[in-house]
């Protein structure tokens, strides 16, 4: 399965897996669950309050310049 799939003729694809990003770039959660021809559910799950100091010792690991002072 391609992360680029659309029925739209003019579409691109790019719409969940653009949302996926950006909802974990804010520590969310984003998860479907669907059942062939019936129905699909989408839940999105985003943190009420996230300090800044929460969020580097959360990313630090990827991203080691969050941690460097300047």
């Amino acid at each position: 399965m391609t992360p680029f799939y659309t029925t739209k003729t003019e579409g691109t694809g790019l719409g969940l897996m653009v949302s996926k990003k950006i909802i974990q770039n804010h520590n969310g959660k984003f998860e479907i669950k669907s059942v062939p021809n019936r129905s699909t559910t989408v839940t999105i799950t985003l943190p009420k309050e996230l300090s800044h100091l929460d969020y580097v010792n959360m990313n630090e690991n990827e991203d080691p310049t969050l941690s460097q002072s300047s």
